[in-house]
């Protein structure tokens, strides 16, 4: 929701910018190419952008699975925020940090029953459920990405 203008004066006055990947799918659906690419490539833009190191990713939709946090942590992420907390034998994970999403239809009001989980939270968290739920919304309103005109990210050097 921001252009690059934006996230450089943020990134400039100290705050950490994560990865969201590249077109924004559903890495718990695309193949183990497309989670590579969409990983390693947002990750190498934002670097090389803001001229600092990327260590964490927020999944698009909150969604992941065993083999997409593998895949994260191989791609240099320290961490990474989704929108359920998966605990494992009740011990945090760097790759499950709980968040809470913020959309284009978001007003300063439903940002603070999220933030200040007021009398009216609950609806907002049915409000997210519904929207990442149906992540064909985000395909009907930005388009399905190519992956076959997209450039392949440079093997990483171990």
């Amino acid at each position: 929701h921001l252009n690059w203008q934006q996230i450089m004066e943020i990134s400039q006055a100290g705050f950490e910018i994560g990865s969201h990947t590249v077109n924004h799918p559903d890495l718990t659906k695309v193949s183990v190419k497309h989670i590579n690419y969409e990983l390693q490539a947002s990750k190498e833009i934002l670097e090389n952008r803001l001229g600092r190191k990327v260590d964490f990713l927020s999944y698009p939709f909150g969604r992941y699975n065993r083999y997409v946090q593998a895949e994260a942590e191989r791609s240099g992420y320290r961490g990474a925020f989704a929108l359920s907390l998966k605990l494992k034998e009740n011990k945090f994970d760097s790759f499950s940090i709980p968040r809470k999403g913020v959309y284009l239809l978001d007003s300063p009001l439903t940002l603070d029953m999220k933030l200040n989980r007021g009398r009216l939270s609950w609806v907002e968290e049915i409000r997210g459920w519904i929207i990442n739920r149906f992540p064909g919304w985000t395909i009907m309103l930005k388009g399905s990405p190519d992956y076959g005109k997209m450039k392949p990210v440079p093997e990483r050097k171990n």
